[in-house]
């Protein structure tokens, strides 16, 4: 648990960001893993259904309708990319099927 106290919630925010994008776009929301999200959630007796999780998505914006800008943002404030997160970047998109190099990407 000790490397858990190197996470900043911004950190946190971004997995969660991540892990939602790839669950969504993965169509993986399956009920079972809904049940467990809940689960989860009322494991401080927080007494949440899924009904109101999925509200949640009424008052968000649509994954598909900020992806775009929100990469956008992170780029921009991230700013330049070191060799190995460029080298990591590039691996992941070929991995995901776009046959690519890092000036493409630039």
């Amino acid at each position: 648990m000790g490397a858990r106290s190197t996470w900043t919630l911004e950190r946190e925010q971004k997995l969660l960001a991540a892990l939602y994008g790839a669950t969504f776009d993965a169509g993986a929301l399956t009920e079972d893993v809904k049940a467990a999200v809940v689960a989860e959630m009322n494991s401080d007796d927080s007494n949440a259904n899924w009904d109101q999780i999925r509200h949640l998505n009424d008052k968000m914006a649509r994954w598909e309708d900020i992806r775009d800008d929100l990469i956008d943002a992170i780029i921009n404030v991230h700013g330049s990319f070191t060799k190995e997160e460029q080298v990591v970047i590039t691996q992941m998109m070929n991995d995901r099927g776009h046959n690519m190099v890092w000036n493409a990407i630039r």
